[in-house]
C-alpha cells in the first residue's frame, strides 16, 4: 500500500489505535510481558509520532501539489479580473453596480438549516440582512465516518490476537492459526456485505465485484497478509502481545516505502525529509519496545 494522502492518514489512525490497544492490552492480559515500563512507555510513544510524521508527508505532498495546480488557475482567474475591470472602467453605471449595499459590519453570519434552502431570504437581529452558509459539507460528513471506522479497525486489530490468551499454551503461535483462519472465512462474507450496505445507504444482493481483474492481486494480498500475521503469532506467543503487536505497526514504513519507490508518490524535499526522520523514529521506538519486553 502506498502512500494516498488522505488514506495513509487513516492508516495512521488505525495503526496507532493498535499499537496502543495492544500494548494496553497485552500488558494487563499477560502480566510480565512488560518488564521495563519507562522503555515500553518510551517507545510506544516513539512509534506513534514515527507514524505521525510518515502521515504528514503524505500531507504535505498533497498540499504541494494542490498549491502547484491552484497557482496557473490562480493566475487566470486574476488576468480575467482584471480585463472585466478595465472594460468597465469607463463605465459608471457598471462600476456603481459593483459597489455592495452594506458594509462587512453590517452583515450577520450564520449556519443555514438544513431545510432552508440556500439563497433564501433570512433576517437577523435589528432586521439586518443574514449572510448565509452551508453546514458541515458531505466530505466533512465522509471524513468524520472514515475516522470513526479506522479508530475502530485499530481497536479491533489490537485485538486480534487476544483470544489467544484464553487457549492453552500449547495451542498459541502456529497451532492458532487454522482457527483464525475459519473465524475469517465465517465472518469476511457478512462483514463485506453489511459493510456495502451501510456505504450505499441501500440493500443488494450482489456486489460490485470483479472477480478477473481482482483474483491475482486479492490472493497475493492474502497470502502476504498470511505470512504477516502468522509471524506475528509465532511473536506474540514468544514475547507477549504488549510487544510483538506494536512493533508490527511499524510496517506503515514499509507501506510508505513501496508508494516512493514503485509509484513516486513523494518526489519534494520536505515530505521526503518527514518521511525518513519518521523512520528512524520508528525503528528507534520499535528498539525501546523491544528491550521494555526483555527480562
Amino acid at each position: 500500500m502506498g502512500i494516498q494522502h488522505e488514506s495513509l492518514l487513516l492508516l495512521l489512525r488505525r495503526c496507532g489505535t493498535a499499537a496502543l490497544v495492544s500494548f494496553a492490552y497485552g500488558a494487563v492480559a499477560e502480566p510480565g510481558s512488560v518488564t521495563r515500563w519507562p522503555q515500553a512507555i518510551l517507545g510506544i510513544a516513539c512509534l506513534i509520532t514515527g507514524m505521525a510524521s510518515i502521515a504528514a508527508a503524505g500531507s504535505r505532498q498533497q498540499t504541494i501539489e494542490a498549491a502547484s495546480h491552484d497557482q496557473p488557475q490562480q493566475r487566470h482567474s486574476r488576468s480575467a479580473a482584471l480585463t472585466a475591470a478595465a472594460a468597465d472602467s469607463s463605465n459608471p453605471t457598471a462600476a456603481w453596480m459593483q459597489q455592495p449595499l452594506l458594509d462587512e459590519e453590517h452583515y450577520v453570519d450564520v449556519a443555514l438549516p438544513a431545510h432552508v434552502k440556500a439563497g433564501s431570504a433570512q433576517s437577523g437581529p435589528a432586521g439586518l440582512p443574514v449572510r448565509q452558509h452551508p453546514g458541515p459539507s458531505r466530505a466533512q460528513h465522509s471524513a468524520i465516518k472514515g475516522l470513526l471506522l479506522a479508530v475502530l479497525t485499530g481497536v479491533f486489530g489490537g485485538l486480534i490476537l487476544a483470544p489467544m490468551d484464553h487457549v492453552g499454551h500449547e495451542c498459541r503461535g502456529l497451532p492458532y492459526q487454522a482457527s483464525l483462519a475459519v473465524g475469517v472465512l465465517l465472518a469476511a462474507p457478512v462483514v463485506t456485505y453489511c459493510t456495502y450496505w451501510l456505504h450505499q445507504h441501500k440493500v443488494r444482493l450482489a456486489l460490485p465485484v470483479q472477480p478477473t481483474a481482482a483474483a491475482v492481486p486479492g490472493i497475493l494480498a492474502g497470502v502476504v497478509f498470511t505470512a504477516g500475521i502468522s509471524s506475528n503469532m509465532v511473536a506474540s506467543a514468544s514475547i507477549g502481545l504488549a510487544i510483538a503487536y506494536p512493533i508490527m505497526q511499524a510496517g506503515l514504513f514499509v507501506a510508505g516505502l513501496w508508494g516512493i519507490l514503485l509509484y513516486h508518490e513523494l518526489y519534494s524535499l520536505v515530505p521526503h525529509l518527514l518521511y525518513w526522520s519518521g523512520g528512524v523514529v520508528l525503528a528507534v521506538g520499535t528498539v525501546l519496545v523491544a528491550r521494555g519486553g526483555q527480562d
